[in-house]
């Protein structure tokens, strides 16, 4: 697989760390930070979760399919480097908060939610 061109990279970026395009019953949110992974940083985290709860009251959305842009990585997990030079507890705490609101979210969303991932093992099973 190619990596992406510069111009790939910038005209992604313009558009923002998540982009939702809603076509008929299906919303497709891809994480749009691909020269990190896609990792979620907590303004990512932020953004995924104010899109899930937007959706739940649209019930003409009946699926959501996640992605990643970029060919490489659909989600790295964590951006780790927010951590590098933060020692308040509160930030760590706030970063937990936050992503389990988000976890939270799609546990409760009224749609489907399908990971599209490519070229890689299955994602771990999470039991909820």
């Amino acid at each position: 697989m190619a990596d992406e061109t510069f111009w790939e990279r910038v005209i992604s970026e313009e558009k923002g760390l998540v982009i939702r395009e809603d076509r008929g019953a299906v919303s497709y949110i891809s994480l749009n930070r691909p020269r990190s992974g896609n990792s979620l940083s907590l303004t990512t985290i932020d953004e995924l979760t104010r899109h899930l709860l937007d959706l739940r009251r649209q019930p003409s959305i009946a699926v959501i399919v996640l992605t990643g842009v970029g060919k490489r990585i659909f989600c790295a997990g964590h951006d780790l480097t927010e951590f590098d030079e933060e020692t308040d507890p509160e930030f760590f705490k706030t970063v937990s908060t936050r992503c389990s609101a988000m976890m939270q979210a799609m546990r409760h969303q009224p749609q489907i939610i399908i990971a599209s991932v490519e070229d890689g093992p299955p994602p771990p099973v999470a039991s909820w």
